[in-house]
């Protein structure tokens, strides 16, 4: 996928969860620190957040770092829906 292509992808940003307690997490992904701290923001307001489905990249490093943040007694939850598929982040160089 080209960045063009992510941008108009709607999983290129975490789903709001703006009106319920659990917070869905599933999709490519795309800027890690917009995940990342989305997950650390919903946690805060004590949401669970679920991870589903086919969780890739910043999806997968949110699921990281939820869950490293969630261990310091964060008053959210972090759980994994059965079936949900973790694809490990392979950064790469823009340019050399």
């Amino acid at each position: 996928m080209s960045r063009a292509d992510l941008l108009a992808h709607k999983g290129y940003y975490p789903q709001s969860c703006a009106e319920r307690r659990v917070c869905t997490f599933t999709g490519p992904g795309g800027e890690v620190w917009v995940w990342e701290g989305y997950a650390r923001a919903m946690l805060m307001e004590g949401k669970t957040l679920l991870f589903k489905g086919k969780c890739q990249s910043a999806c997968y490093l949110a699921y990281l770092e939820a869950v490293k943040f969630d261990a310091k007694g964060s008053p959210g939850r972090v759980e994994v829906a059965p079936g949900t598929v973790f694809y490990n982040h392979k950064p790469y160089l823009l340019r050399q």
